[in-house]
């Protein structure tokens, strides 16, 4: 009788959890309990209506002349609720209520059928019929007072939790540049395997000037003399740019303009090296 609210306990302390369903090929404990608690509950329902109609019968054909004696009777008393209990908490667990009115029924039948005597005269004479009387009342009256099913369903997977976002601050909350840019680079490795410095650098032509030098550092440097390019998107004024001086760990860029300027210029020259192979 302490065997299924044992297999729930098992069960609730995570046995039957989704992750063991899954594991098990989708057939969890869970699913067992509730399976075992059908069949036990029919099982129980099945035996005890059974029982009932087969000692009814025997009632009728004439045995059972003489009562039971107290331990006969208490001992069919106590196996036949034991029977019932377990039918009982079998069937609020597998939802089989059928088969626990089905074991009331025949409990009862039985013990009308052994406690009750022939001769309505000595009904009181033992307590006997006194107590078959009162427990198959019980027994009948147990299916109405008794609760509704208890369904064990096995909870739904939680789905896993979505994959934080990165969050971007608003262009108006970010950190303002502490000063204008001058110069960037970035390194590569292409697919050849040799390495490449892509960068940018910002010229500054003085108002009456026509030719400005900027240096670009490699670091690390190169392993042999690499192989530079210039250019540069400004068109508003006709400059030119050229790589000057190329050495392992920089370059020297010229830029030349076809009249002085008139003001302040800021001229920005693209730079790419590749190492040779």
């Amino acid at each position: 009788m302490s065997v299924l609210p044992g297999l729930v306990t098992f069960m609730d302390r995570g046995a039957g959890s989704p992750a063991a369903a899954s594991a098990n090929g989708g057939f969890g404990d869970r699913d067992v309990v509730v399976t075992f608690a059908r069949v036990a509950g029919w099982f129980g329902g099945l035996l005890l209506a059974a029982c009932g109609l087969l000692v009814a019968g025997r009632r009728l054909a004439g045995a059972f002349a003489m009562l039971p004696g107290p331990w006969e009777f208490a001992i069919l008393l106590g196996g036949g609720a034991a029977v019932l209990a377990m039918t009982s908490q079998a069937c609020r667990i597998g939802t089989a209520r059928a088969g626990f009115i089905l074991a009331c029924c025949g409990f009862a039948a039985t013990l009308l059928a052994v406690g009750l005597p022939a001769d309505r005269g000595s009904w009181m004479a033992a307590p006997t019929p006194l107590v078959a009387c009162a427990a198959a009342a019980a027994a009948l009256l147990a299916p109405a007072c008794s609760g509704p099913a208890t369904l064990l369903r096995r909870p739904r997977p939680t789905p896993p939790a979505p994959a934080e976002r990165r969050v971007r601050r608003p262009r108006s909350r970010r950190s303002p540049p502490p000063g204008r840019l001058s110069q960037r680079q970035q390194r590569y490795v292409l697919s050849s395997g040799a390495e490449c410095i892509r960068g940018r650098i910002q010229l500054e032509v003085p108002a009456g000037a026509r030719t400005v030098h900027g240096h670009l550092g490699f670091c690390p440097a190169f392993g042999t003399m690499p192989e530079v390019k210039v250019e540069t998107p400004y068109d508003g004024v006709e400059a030119t740019v050229t790589a000057a001086e190329i050495v392992p760990w920089g370059v020297r860029i010229e830029c030349r303009l076809a009249e002085p300027a008139e003001e302040p210029i800021m001229i920005p020259v693209l730079v790419r090296a590749t190492a040779r192979t």
